[in-house]
């Protein structure tokens, strides 16, 4: 018996010590069902199991979505069709109320993804978001019943797809998106049955047009109450009463029928798998795996979890040959360097707007079908913007100890700048009339070798966060100016001039531009829409915030805290407003502080990447850390010990991203 005993024992302890995870088989499995993976997150699974390590991922999927709203989803819905036959003037404020509510949606959902205890829900409601499409513009700019969808997929999403089928059908933002809601027995329309065939669960081939006729009938009188709720509602009169033969069954169907009929089809699961497995396993489906992963969802009754857990602890899902063969998407490379490496920033609209210059907008789907992913991610215009995007969030990095460490009474500018040329944009921060802070913009970038931010695909350069302590400012602050000067010593250019050079003269003509985000007096936030605009010389419009000539912004402090107008860390809604959004300045974009604090860890200062490795014991596999593939360009890496100096070893790290292999995972 004691035999029995000590023979259990130790074939437990050989099992927990021989089967735990690897550093690459951690990151491995952290970066394909979330974003990215921090060396905490890695250090915190290296004792397990592959299954306690997956059952550890998967705990947290499905539970409640406790979380505060955004503002504008508590307030009663606009009329979203008002707009449709209006003169433009009436029409735009309306659709500049309704465009910054929708950057304040991708804003907070990126938040969400960032600072997630269980990154697999946020990628689980993204997988949805692009097979259950209904875009902002399809829709006619339906902001709230967007909400409700994105909602829809971090909760039924997460528990069944049955039950998240026969919710889509119900769906306002789905209803008006694939026309259902002019779908009447009158006058038919075909749309969402098609779809809901050929990209959502069956797939090509495998239905007719007979088929696509009748479920069309029979989703008759789904539609959405557009006079004030913009909630689903059944108009019985719209319906198309009687037989119909949808997919070889006959009868007086409903939608719940037909929803049924279209689970027991084999090809449903078939084709939801192969979806799966280019999600979560390679981009070329093995179709013996999409097989048997279809048989399981079949068995689970089309149960999340369950079946994931079976994908995650598949050997195809650990096959080192489907290691690295999966393209990152660009909210995958944004957010997942983002929770890598611990950035922290005072509000993340940039980001989404790098996201954007990627090839993937939040809810902007280009149509029905979705984004394709995979090497499509890849593009040469791509291919081009994601090492900026990458060196732009590394300048965020090095910029956030100055943000991390401000105290609550010291006085912040957030700023940035371009320039072509040899003079970069230089400032001057005057408090009640006296100098307290001046310098030139670290994260300005040059336009000769960056491209013009204006440039659609260009991403914009990140923004600096001037931080002055409260020992240089007065006890009372009555008035703020940001001061873009003039760079000392600029001869005059005269083109032509035989003392300088054509090459010479362009070179002193240089320009430069400083845009200003927002400024923050004692926690209070004003932005910049609340300053005066004036430039030192001509009169040159320009929106405020975007300064192309020595100008400066002041901010009466004493006049706006009065009014009480500034903008607080806390707020919640700017959708009000007579400012239209601006993708370089972020006018009217969210400015919520949201959480940015990943929840799986306190972020800290841009020494936190490094000092997590060291305390982790991951210094020697900081490479896997970060990598699923050896570097492609040919990175030597000579530093496995912890360098003498943090700075050359973080260099060490920036180049690893800065590879083409940082693209896979």
């Amino acid at each position: 018996m004691f035999i029995r005993f000590y023979l259990v024992l130790i074939l437990s302890l050989y099992s927990s010590i021989s089967f735990s995870l690897t550093v690459d088989e951690a990151r491995h499995l952290l970066s394909r069902t979330g974003f990215g993976a921090s060396p905490k997150e890695i250090y915190e699974l290296l004792p397990l199991t592959r299954e306690q390590a997956v059952d550890k991922i998967l705990s947290g999927l499905g539970g409640r979505l406790d979380e505060p709203e955004l503002a504008f989803t508590k307030k009663p819905m606009p009329d979203y069709f008002w707009y449709k036959n209006k003169p433009i003037n009436k029409a735009e404020p309306f659709w500049f109320a309704r465009e910054k509510e929708m950057f304040q949606l991708r804003g907070w959902w990126l938040d969400k993804m960032i600072s997630t205890k269980t990154p697999i829900t946020e990628h689980m409601a993204l997988f949805w978001h692009n097979h259950f499409v209904s875009s902002y513009k399809g829709t006619g700019g339906l902001t709230v019943p967007l909400y409700n969808q994105l909602q829809l997929f971090r909760t039924k999403g997460t528990e069944s797809f049955s039950s998240l089928l026969h919710a889509i059908l119900k769906d306002p933002a789905m209803l008006i998106y694939l026309n259902n809601d002019l779908n009447t027995k009158e006058k038919p329309n075909e749309n969402l049955s098609r779809e809901l065939m050929e990209l959502f669960t069956l797939g090509t081939g495998h239905y007719t047009q007979n088929d696509v006729r009748e479920l069309a009938k029979i989703l008759t009188g789904r539609s959405v109450d557009i006079s004030k709720s913009w909630h689903y509602v059944y108009k019985k009169n719209d319906h198309v009463v009687g037989n119909k033969t949808f997919l070889g069954k006959t009868g007086d169907l409903n939608v719940d029928d037909a929803v049924e009929i279209i689970l027991e089809n084999p090809h449903t699961a078939e084709f939801l798998s192969r979806k799966f497995y280019k999600e979560f396993v390679g981009l070329s489906p093995n179709e013996k795996a999409v097989t048997e992963f279809a048989k399981v969802m079949r068995d689970e009754k089309y149960q999340i979890k369950p079946y994931l857990r079976y994908i995650f602890l598949s050997k195809y899902f650990w096959d080192k040959k489907n290691r690295g063969n999966l393209v990152k998407s660009p909210v995958d490379l944004v957010v997942g360097f983002v929770r890598t490496t611990g950035l922290k920033l005072p509000d993340i609209q940039i980001l989404d707007r790098y996201i954007q210059v990627s090839g993937q907008s939040l809810f902007y789907h280009v149509d029905v079908s979705g984004w394709k992913g995979g090497l499509s991610w890849l593009s040469s215009s791509q291919l081009f913007s994601r090492p900026k995007i990458i060196s732009r969030l590394w300048d965020a990095y090095d910029d956030s100890q100055q943000f991390e460490k401000a105290a609550h009474g010291d006085l912040l500018v957030r700023v940035s700048g371009e320039y072509s040329g040899a003079y970069i944009p230089a400032y001057e921060v005057l408090v009640n009339g006296k100098k307290v802070a001046s310098g030139v913009l670290k994260t300005a970038i040059n336009t000769l070798t960056e491209g013009d931010s204006s440039v659609p695909d260009r991403p914009n350069p990140m923004w600096q966060t001037i931080v002055i302590s409260k020992s240089k400012l007065p006890s009372n602050i009555e008035e703020v100016v940001f001061h873009f000067v003039s760079p000392s010593g600029v001869p005059k250019c005269i083109p032509n001039d035989q003392k300088m050079s054509m090459e010479r003269c362009k070179q002193y003509s240089s320009t430069r531009a400083i845009f200003v985000n927002w400024m923050q007096v004692n926690g209070q936030r004003f932005p910049v829409e609340q300053g005066v605009q004036s430039y030192d010389s001509d009169n040159d419009i320009t929106p405020i915030g975007m300064l192309y000539h020595p100008a400066r912004i002041r901010f009466d402090i004493a006049k706006l805290k009065k009014e009480n107008s500034g903008v607080n860390p806390a707020l919640l809604d700017l959708s009000i407003g007579k400012h239209r959004l601006n993708s370089i300045i972020e006018h009217g974009t969210t400015r919520l502080p949201l959480a940015m604090q990943p929840a799986a860890r306190k972020l800290g200062t841009p020494t936190d990447f490094i000092r997590e490795l060291k305390n982790y014991k991951l210094v020697k596999s900081y490479q896997s850390v970060l990598l699923s593939l050896s570097p492609i360009g040919g990175f030597s890496d000579d530093s496995n010990e912890m360098n003498a100096s943090k700075k050359m070893f973080l260099e060490d790290i920036k180049k690893l991203t800065l590879d083409p292999s940082y693209n896979f995972k």
